[in-house]
């Protein structure tokens, strides 16, 4: 290794942390890249889980492109956009009790002061049981490692994948394959399931595989032709195994379907 880049990765280690419930990371959504980063800033910056109600927070556009290191100049009509769409934005949340997506509201307020390069913003209180009391078990992952994904989809395939690595005693998951199309919005999108693979499957993978801390795997498991479920496997790249949390996922397990390999149903894919 070189010295810049024993540089990078000294500059690299991980800072401020996503904290999500699991029922957020199985949300329906359909975000641009601009939305997740900003939302993913605002909850890296909250500071404390044991607030009766959420707080005003502010975020420069400016650290925006930093933390994501990207070098657009239109940064601030992106963030200014995103706040937009924002500010009456809604979230499907995952409701394993209803085996379906309930809305909530993401926002009170999200405006961009576009004379001081600002951001201000304030989550709904809806959310506040998602995401500073996680139902069962906290997701937790390095903002800085998300903010650099440059898809929606490697995103919440990031999401998912620290998912998976903190379920304690487990590396893998067969995600059903319809339960992937409704999270992702996809239900109208690459009616052949090897579109579907080739253009947000295998890039979003790759990408969480090459700029993250976990190695990805997602196979298809099949019930003779037909893809049922995607076989999600997860190794952190680091030498130790973080230590697991115990408990359930909060509903996690109830959708996630456990494929019966005794029945013969064959895995392939990459």
């Amino acid at each position: 290794m070189n010295e810049r880049d024993q540089a990078v990765s000294a500059d690299e280690a991980p800072g401020p942390q996503v904290v999500v419930g699991t029922r957020i990371v199985m949300a329906r959504l359909d975000w641009d890249i601009m939305m997740h980063r900003v939302v993913m800033v605002l909850l890296g910056q909250l500071e404390t889980r044991e607030s009766s109600h959420f707080q005003h927070q502010r975020v420069r556009a400016r650290r925006i492109r930093e933390i994501a290191q990207v070098t657009q100049k239109s940064i601030h009509q992106e963030v200014a956009r995103a706040a937009e769409k924002l500010d009456e934005a809604t979230i499907g949340v995952w409701c394993p009790e209803k085996k379906g997506h309930e809305r909530v509201p993401v926002f009170v307020c999200c405006d961009y002061k576009s004379s001081r390069g600002v951001l201000e913003a304030r989550f709904a209180e809806p959310l506040r049981e998602h995401v500073q009391f996680p139902e069962g078990r906290a997701v937790q992952y390095p903002l800085l490692y998300a903010m650099r994904l440059s898809t929606p989809y490697a995103i919440r395939g990031y999401e998912i994948s620290k998912m998976i690595e903190q379920i304690a005693g487990r590396d893998e998951k067969h995600l059903p394959v319809s339960l992937f199309r409704r999270m992702f919005k996809l239900e109208g999108k690459y009616e052949r399931h090897c579109d579907m693979r080739r253009r947000v499957i295998a890039p979003a993978v790759a990408e969480v595989s090459e700029k993250t801390d976990v190695c990805v795997q997602c196979r298809d498991v099949r019930e003779g032709q037909t893809p049922i479920a995607l076989r999600w496997q997860v190794q952190p790249k680091n030498e130790g195994r973080p230590p697991a949390i115990r408990d359930s996922m909060g509903g996690g397990d109830r959708f996630v379907d456990e494929v019966n390999e005794s029945r013969g149903r064959r895995c392939d894919g990459g």
